[in-house]
């Protein structure tokens, strides 16, 4: 996953990322909405961004983060300076798996960051040793990601109607193909 984190972290913050700043008050919304109706109490948020869901929600024992942006984990040093149980983390993710394979989790937030790492495959492989049998792992996408998957689908219909292959178009077959891009699905 190894990456220019400074170039990232200038991009992110420069006024080209408008749109999707509006976006992140949704998402954050329903990350807020699922940590509530699972009463999570042991959360890692991986990649907290320069907003961290700590400022958001309160009714934890332990919250982890692990963030590889300089700016953005001092930014949730300063956000938490008054909140106990807290362990900020400034590394990669894959740096720190034995660190964290020490803690259990019952919900593990991946926020708007799938789609920067360079291999989603390995990256959520790694993330999934930290899950134990009851943990959450709330993975949201964002829009852009979104609609490259939609473009997707949208292609291999037009390329099965140009094959004359009947296809049944059901859930199953939908989340199948969307399996194949490498991008976990679940139904909400």
């Amino acid at each position: 996953m190894q990456r220019d984190i400074d170039k990232y972290t200038k991009d992110y913050l420069s006024q080209s990322y408008d749109f999707e700043k509006n976006m992140v008050f949704f998402r954050r919304n329903k990350v807020l909405e699922f940590l509530k109706f699972y009463k999570a109490q042991y959360i890692l948020e991986i990649g907290c961004g320069e907003d961290s869901i700590i400022n958001y929600y309160k009714d934890f024992c332990q919250f982890t983060i692990i963030e590889p942006s300089k700016i953005f984990i001092q930014k949730a040093q300063d956000d938490c300076k008054n909140i106990k149980n807290v362990q900020l983390i400034n590394d990669f993710i894959e740096n720190k798996l034995p660190l964290l394979q020490q803690k259990e989790f019952d919900f593990i937030i991946l926020s708007s960051l799938l789609h920067e790492v360079n291999n989603p495959k390995s990256f959520l492989q790694d993330i999934c040793m930290l899950c134990g049998s009851d943990t959450i792992l709330h993975i949201n996408i964002t829009r852009a990601v979104a609609i490259f998957l939609v473009k997707k689908l949208i292609l291999a219909i037009l390329l099965s109607i140009l094959r004359k292959q009947v296809l049944r178009f059901t859930i199953n077959y939908v989340l199948l193909f969307l399996e194949n891009t490498n991008y976990p699905i679940s139904m909400v």
